[in-house]
């Protein structure tokens, strides 16, 4: 187990949670995507009830670009009361974001990162992805969802994934960073986040050597991961969610169909 998660019992969260300013008043019809209901709960709220009802979770910073929208959602000012939060105005990106919020972390690593249209996560996703991520040797842990588990959730869904040699992965917008040497990571995840519908200029950034390999698909996704950490100076893990649903974050109209068709069968089943 990870020597910072022994240290420490309890995780920071950040939680990114930038508007797109036009576009989501375009899509949504409102200034700030943190306040859309989603099933008759502010979409930001879901995330951070998540979070709260983990085990792994002790304490939250939200970034923003827009503080003031927090007092437009219902539940907020109660939630921030009983929970120790914190509120960063974000920045132009969300790994420079995410960097200014880890100074707001008071205690040491590890820090969980995800974001605040993740409307479907769930304190057992949150719980596991931690447990699991704490279990890696390694710098920063990154959350994803094997290919196969997604599209059989939602065959009729069009999704971005990363194929390796060992089958196709979507992020899930869960990220761990275990020591403060997973910082270092932020500056490839601006890169990646710039990319992330073109793969192999990310690949591209490790050299002609990884790229080829990437195209190729000669590594698994693991073994590829160690070559760019070794490349980096920077140690990175995957860790693999049985959780399809969380793959749905809000960013058209069409998630939100999408989203609340799940947490109508969750009710459902949980009765």
């Amino acid at each position: 187990m990870n020597e910072n998660f022994k240290s420490r019992a309890k995780w920071g969260a950040i939680v990114l949670a930038a508007s797109r300013g036009p576009k989501t008043v375009a899509e949504f019809g409102t200034p700030h995507k943190c306040t859309l209901d989603i099933a008759g709960q502010p979409m930001l709220m879901r995330v951070l009830d998540a979070l709260e009802r983990s085990s792994a979770v002790a304490e939250m910073v939200i970034s923003i670009d827009a503080p003031d929208a927090l007092l437009a959602i219902r539940g907020f000012e109660a939630f921030a009361k009983k929970n120790r939060v914190s509120i960063r105005k974000s920045k132009a990106s969300a790994p420079e974001s995410a960097a200014d919020a880890v100074e707001a972390i008071e205690g040491a690593y590890p820090i969980l990162v995800t974001t605040g249209d993740n409307a479907l996560l769930t304190p057992q996703a949150v719980d596991t992805f931690c447990r699991r991520a704490a279990s890696e040797e390694v710098d920063i842990a990154i959350g994803l969802l094997s290919e196969q588990s997604v599209s059989e959730r939602f065959p009729e869904s069009v999704r971005t994934f990363w194929r390796f040699r060992d089958g196709g992965f979507k992020a899930c917008n869960l990220f761990a960073l275990l020591t403060p040497r997973g910082a270092k990571m932020i500056s490839l995840w601006r890169h990646a986040e710039k990319n992330r519908k073109k793969p192999w200029k990310v690949a591209a950034l490790m050299g002609p050597g990884l790229l080829i390999s990437f195209l190729l698909r000669r590594h698994s996704l693991r073994a590829l991961l160690a070559k760019v950490s070794s490349r980096l100076d920077v140690s990175a893990a995957p860790v693999i969610l049985p959780y399809p649903e969380i793959a749905i974050d809000v960013d058209r109209q069409a998630d939100i169909v999408e989203a609340e068709k799940v947490l109508a069968q969750r009710l459902a089943d949980s009765k």
